[in-house]
């Protein structure tokens, strides 16, 4: 990877230097609007998609609201990790504190949470135990729990990727993890003793 850089570096030099600038301009990808596609421009109304079974143009598709009692879970990258890299850097660990869930206000009475308490979430896929923050930034029905923990810095070797059942994209077969819900009850002592 480093010899496609071009940059002339050996993994030695870049180990020391630590980080370099690749490109002495920014590079615009696309640039010339030339795309790799049929036509070479951006298409939105895809036959090789038709030809895959599905839609030909882009359409709105809305995941239904979740049960009573359930929650929609939403998993992005957090302020410290966008993924798991330098997710084992002891200064990282500390700054992301215990594992956590964001929950609104409603909810949080609707389930007899509190802020700073502790909570199980839970689905078929397995449980978290997780730190409750109460905040109006997340809407009803949703919960937010931030991505790219390592489990061996987790307290009961868990993160929130436990409650991803695995589910695909209908495009790419990516992963449908904000297709994710998980119901969220109080923590109890045995919750608690199981972390430590």
């Amino acid at each position: 990877l480093l010899q496609q850089t071009n940059t002339g570096l050996t993994f030695e030099e870049l180990a020391r230097r630590g980080n370099v600038y690749v490109a002495s301009q920014t590079v615009l990808q696309f640039e010339d609007l030339r795309f790799p596609t049929p036509s070479g421009r951006v298409e939105l109304a895809s036959d090789r998609a038709a030809v895959l079974g599905l839609p030909r143009l882009p359409s709105l598709e809305v995941d239904s609201r979740p049960p009573p009692g359930h929650l929609r879970l939403l998993s992005p990258a957090g302020h410290w990790l966008s993924s798991s890299a330098f997710g084992n850097e002891p200064k990282i660990v500390k700054r992301l504190g215990a594992p956590a869930i964001h929950i609104h206000p409603g909810d949080a009475l609707a389930l007899g949470l509190s802020d700073d308490s502790y909570a199980v979430a839970a689905n078929d896929g397995g449980r978290l135990i997780v730190k409750v923050v109460v905040s109006d930034i997340i809407p009803r029905g949703a919960a937010l729990s931030y991505k790219a923990r390592w489990l061996k810095s987790d307290p009961s070797r868990a993160n929130v990727n436990v409650l991803n059942g695995g589910a695909k994209s209908d495009m790419g077969a990516g992963s449908a993890v904000h297709g994710v819900e998980i119901m969220l009850r109080p923590a109890d002592s045995d919750d608690i003793r199981a972390m430590e």
